[in-house]
């Protein structure tokens, strides 16, 4: 019975020594990196250190995060704003000015002329009935006018760098100066000039006043379209701009790493990066890692078992030589964390010391 407890004991001691070790295990391999590390060092403008760097598989050039921005940056600045032609807003312009103009043209007529003998002369237009019907048609041939030629919605918001529109009619596109187009200011001046043909001011003003109640862009900002065609040039821009070929050289021994060929590395850095970095190759990182920490220490368990069998049998001993083992891999990885912190500066030689 006593032979039993003993033994029992001493199982007891070793599988807490075994959890001790494997529980070392566990933290030094928790802070161990999983990526796959890219074996070359390099900078721009400096020779290049290592051997003859030959592509191991085909990838693509890649542009950097600046360089792709700079690019959509160019084309939403190239691309210019789109505008459709309504033509119901015209029909409808001029339709509600010639409904106000019969309605408004008697009381108009009486209120300018009651004092007056006879209908002011206007070159050989001599009654009311001749005057109402030429005022009418030049309303109608200025309203005509001025939405043949167009007026630009948001004209001011239009960038000042821009100096042409597209504009859609009939489902066709063409492209225009924006000069080309009335603001709604320039189309009150021209519908100013357009009147000057009535020779009697009272009749002008008239005339002008019902034209300006009834002026509305009808060249419209089509910013849907717009958007459209953006979003279908910005995904069009190519990550890349050019290819290297597997078994091509990239860099020879000692030479300068220029712009071009700094590219190249970068690029291979990512790719490599990319195709090592996946879920598979996670776990076989995470195994080898296992395997060797796993090894060193039972390969450290079995030198003291022989040699040294007093740290062995002493518990506390063996538990603080696998503290020392766990905390050197954790300062090892203090640099990664803190920049700052140089690895020369830690205490490794704690290790052997202890």
């Amino acid at each position: 019975m006593k032979d039993l407890i003993n033994q029992i004991s001493n199982s007891h001691n070793l599988i807490f020594k075994i959890f001790i070790m494997l529980c070392s295990i566990a933290l030094i391999v928790y802070v161990f990196p999983r990526e796959s590390q890219f074996g070359y060092e390099y900078q721009k403008n400096t020779p290049w250190l290592h051997e003859d760097l030959i592509a191991p598989f085909d990838f693509s050039i890649r542009k950097t995060s600046d360089e792709v921005e700079a690019e959509k940056a160019g084309i939403e600045e190239s691309t210019p704003a789109y505008f459709i032609k309504e033509s119901t807003i015209s029909e409808k312009a001029l339709a509600e000015a010639k409904a106000d103009f019969d309605r408004q043209w008697s009381d108009f007529y009486a209120d300018a002329y009651s004092n007056e003998k006879e209908v002011p002369e206007i070159t050989s237009i001599q009654d009311e009935q001749e005057l109402r019907s030429y005022s009418l048609n030049q309303l109608k041939k200025a309203l005509s006018q001025i939405y043949k030629k167009g007026i630009l919605e948001n004209s001011q918001q239009i960038r000042q760098e821009e100096n042409s529109i597209i504009l859609i009619e009939d489902k066709v596109e063409n492209e225009f100066e924006v000069t080309r187009f009335h603001s709604l200011q320039s189309a009150y001046e021209q519908a100013n000039t357009l009147l000057q043909s009535i020779e009697n001011e009272k009749t002008e003003a008239f005339v002008e006043s019902i034209i300006l109640n009834h002026l509305e862009p009808n060249i419209l900002l089509n910013e849907a379209t717009r958007s459209k065609i953006l979003e279908n040039k910005l995904s069009a821009i190519s990550a890349s701009y050019g290819k290297v070929s597997k078994g091509e050289k990239i860099i020879e021994r000692g030479e300068i790493v220029s712009e071009e060929i700094y590219k190249k590395l970068q690029s291979l850095e990512l790719s490599y990066e990319e195709q090592t970095g996946g879920s598979l190759n996670q776990n076989s990182i995470l195994f080898g890692q296992v395997l060797l920490v796993s090894i060193a220490l039972i390969v450290v368990f079995f030198f003291l078992s022989i040699f040294r069998k007093d740290v062995i049998i002493a518990t506390k001993k063996l538990v603080f030589i696998f503290f020392i083992f766990t905390m050197n891999a954790y300062l090892a990885s203090i640099p990664q964390v803190f920049d700052f912190v140089h690895i020369y500066a830690l205490p490794f030689a704690l290790l052997p010391i202890a």
